[in-house]
């Protein structure tokens, strides 16, 4: 069966399925954190990019409804910007400075 999970991050934008996942365990950010090995055994799914904590929806339907309804409340171009920014493969620690890097990139503004 496959794992429909979508992935996003708690302290970075990232989204994404969780097959892209990485964790605690094997990321570079937790590796140089010089964490004791009978703590890193226990490892965590991580942002792939920061190495940041995850949440998640059992499906990307559900992340992307949520997008959606954010983006029908007054916020053209969400969506666009959250596909661009999977296309780049970066997050940022906070939204802020994805929006201004999404209106100096391309030129199109996100009204938080």
């Amino acid at each position: 069966m496959k794992d429909t999970r979508y992935c996003y991050g708690a302290s970075c934008t990232w989204h994404g399925p969780i097959s892209e996942v990485s964790n605690t365990g094997n990321h570079p950010r937790w590796k140089a954190a010089n964490i004791p090995k009978d703590i890193r055994k226990h490892s965590m799914p991580c942002c792939p990019i920061c190495g940041g904590m995850l949440m998640e929806f059992n499906e990307p339907s559900r992340w992307w409804s949520q997008v959606d309804e954010f983006e029908r409340k007054g916020h053209p171009n969400y969506r666009a910007m959250l596909v661009w920014q999977r296309e780049q493969k970066i997050c940022f620690r906070e939204m802020s400075q994805l929006v201004r890097a999404y209106k100096e990139i391309m030129g199109v503004e996100v009204a938080l």
